[in-house]
């Protein structure tokens, strides 16, 4: 069994060329829709539990919401050092950070946003399987039971530079998905970012932990 060493994880993030060929590989059908598994596993407290709960979870009829065997994940890391020539092991620990260090640092952070909004009295409700996978919905946020607003949860990471064209690509697609939400539930979308490595919450100018999505980029996917 494959132990998870964290700082050696990140370091990967180092590697652009894996980024690059990560964007092509990252699908749900590849590795299943990782942070639904996430809740499916009662939220593991740890990236090793997660890890251990993903690669035992094998069996099932869709592949979107089931895991997969750490021989499988060893595969795609071979696919990945041979399209990026970096070392096995490097490409290994890359697929680990974007599966489970990511998808468990964005979920805690999710926790986070929900006591933080039921602390001001808003009722939250957690996105239905679709309203997650295709509208990019992380919470429905209620108050005096009417809808009030949508929350997308982001990683800092995701609004800095524009060197990379598939980071343009998931902006440009975090564009769509917020014209489709807002024409269907009529409510404002908001986005609380958090620093990747502190953990803590950007704030705009005015000190606000929502950001609204056409103030940090453009409809291209260009950050500002």
């Amino acid at each position: 069994m494959y132990k998870i060493d964290e700082s050696k994880c990140r370091e990967t993030e180092e590697f652009p060329e894996l980024s690059r060929n990560w964007y092509y590989m990252k699908g749900t059908k590849n590795f299943g829709t990782v942070s639904y598994l996430y809740k499916k596993y009662e939220c593991p407290n740890n990236y090793q539990d997660f890890y251990n709960c993903y690669t035992a979870d094998t069996i099932g009829d869709d592949v979107k919401t089931i895991g997969r065997t750490e021989n499988y994940l060893q595969h795609q890391a071979e696919l990945l050092s041979i399209n990026s020539q970096q070392p096995l092991t490097t490409c290994f620990d890359f697929i680990i950070k974007k599966l489970f260090i990511d998808t468990l640092d964005g979920q805690k952070k999710e926790i986070e946003v929900k006591e933080l909004l039921e602390n001001k009295g808003y009722q939250v409700k957690e996105p239905t399987y679709i309203q997650d996978t295709q509208e990019g919905i992380d919470k429905l946020v209620y108050k005096d039971d009417k809808l009030f607003c949508l929350i997308q949860v982001k990683p800092l990471s995701f609004f800095c530079g524009n060197s990379k064209s598939d980071l343009i690509n998931d902006r440009k697609l975090a564009v769509e998905k917020e014209k489709l939400c807002i024409e269907k539930y009529k409510v404002p979308v908001f986005y609380l970012i958090y620093n990747n490595r502190t953990k803590k919450w950007v704030t705009n100018n005015k000190g606000n932990k929502a950001h609204r999505l056409n103030t940090l980029i453009n409809e291209n996917g260009i950050s500002y």
